[in-house]
């Protein structure tokens, strides 16, 4: 029969509620991008006093972009400030045998709740939520969901080299396009990267 605070191996389900977790690594890396201090540190996560400083670095990030995102809404930063005030006690608080974990989760999801519009206990969303993206972070976004190899990148820097020639030449947006077999999107997309156009302008006109 299994003993309260029994260690057991690294197959065996822990009890304590602290192990190796590449979920918790990947999160703080969300947070604190992946050249924080905690990149590679999945297996820390089995001291609790490793736990509670993760705890503790992602909410502080979570308050500084909350602060300067809520201007228009006293009450929700009110009640979000209180529950990242109540995260950092518990995780001030966390025991070695996981108590004060299940608290500190219930937060988080309350926390989340909140910033999803939940409000007053109604299952059902008292705010609505708008989330958007400027071109420059849309672009950003695209990139770093589809990342290039060595050679792509050569040959996407020669197609802007040519692109940028072809404009400069008095070519229109589409006419680069069959010169590159590329759509005129794409084409339409490297310029405005590179700053010769600007994204309102019709292809056609360009």
């Amino acid at each position: 029969m299994r003993q309260r605070g029994q260690v057991f191996s690294k197959n065996s389900e822990p009890t304590s509620g602290f192990s190796y977790c590449v979920e918790l690594e990947y999160a703080l890396s969300e947070l604190l991008s992946s050249n924080s201090k905690w990149n590679g540190l999945a297996g820390s996560f089995s001291n609790h006093v490793r736990v509670r400083h993760a705890v503790l670095d992602a909410s502080r990030v979570i308050r500084i972009r909350l602060s300067s995102i809520i201007t228009a809404d006293d009450r929700l930063r009110l009640t979000t400030e209180t529950h990242l005030d109540a995260i950092d006690r518990l995780a001030k608080g966390l025991k070695s045998n996981g108590v004060g974990l299940l608290p500190l989760l219930a937060n988080f999801i309350h926390l989340t709740a909140l910033l999803l519009g939940y409000d007053w206990f109604a299952g059902k969303p008292n705010r609505e939520v708008v989330y958007f993206q400027t071109l420059e972070q849309q672009l950003k976004d695209d990139m770093e969901r589809h990342p290039a190899s060595p050679m792509d990148r050569v040959e996407y820097r020669r197609r802007v080299k040519v692109a940028k020639q072809l404009y400069s030449e008095g070519l229109r947006v589409s006419q680069i396009a069959g010169v590159l077999n590329q759509t005129e999107h794409r084409i339409k997309d490297i310029l405005v990267r590179e700053g010769v156009i600007n994204r309102e302008m019709n292809a056609k006109n360009t």
